[in-house]
């Protein structure tokens, strides 16, 4: 089903859940699984094997929101996250963690995070920002820091990549994102933490 809420800013976000089956009573664990991209989208479709246990046999509700900068819902929306708008998009999942603690069959204290290559990066950064909020977190191959990410990333995508994320040569903006990169702030993850990254990783050195 379509889940909806507002964001910080009003704008309004939306997501896909799947619920546990019937069987499971009383309040159960959640498990937000952030797509990459940024630009992509979370579509209705078959579920992969390791979703389908964590709902049909752990009895896990699974979210799969569409923060802003996804594509499919307008020119506008896609560009919302870019530049120096980056954490805006991790303040779209700190509402849906409002939303989770507003609905009784939810457990608010069982809440995982999850993500891949740039929903890695949101995986990490909610690790960050709302570790107090969250069970753990898992980041597969993930933007740590996007300094590093831009130097290192394969050199077909970097301006591309600069034009999202914003150009790392320039003094001020190279500032700002060290200053938003996860690894800038790994002190404040106080829940745990499992990264999956491969060592010669092109796309995310």
């Amino acid at each position: 089903t379509s889940l909806r809420w507002k964001s910080f800013d009003g704008l309004e976000i939306s997501g896909l859940h799947i619920a546990p089956p019937a069987h499971f009573k009383g309040p159960r664990p959640v498990f937000i699984s952030i797509h990459g991209g940024p630009s992509a989208q979370a579509r209705p479709t078959h579920l992969s094997g390791s979703l389908r246990y964590l709902v049909e046999t752990l009895g896990m509700h699974l979210i799969l929101p569409n923060v802003r900068g996804s594509e499919g819902f307008g020119q506008r929306f896609l560009k919302l996250d870019n530049g120096r708008r980056r954490e805006d998009a991790l303040r779209d999942i700190s509402a849906l963690l409002d939303l989770i603690a507003s609905r009784p069959e939810m457990d608010v204290r069982r809440v995982i995070v999850s993500g891949g290559s740039y929903g890695g990066y949101m995986s990490l950064a909610v690790a960050t920002r709302e570790s107090a909020r969250i069970a753990g977190s898992i980041c597969r191959v993930g933007i740590a820091n996007f300094v590093s990410f831009l130097e290192n990333t394969e050199s077909y995508r970097r301006d591309n990549r600069r034009a999202e994320y914003g150009d790392e040569r320039d003094p001020e903006m190279r500032a700002f994102l060290q200053g938003i990169s996860p690894l800038s702030r790994a002190a404040a993850v106080r829940k745990p933490l499992f990264i999956i990254h491969g060592r010669n990783d092109p796309r995310v050195p």
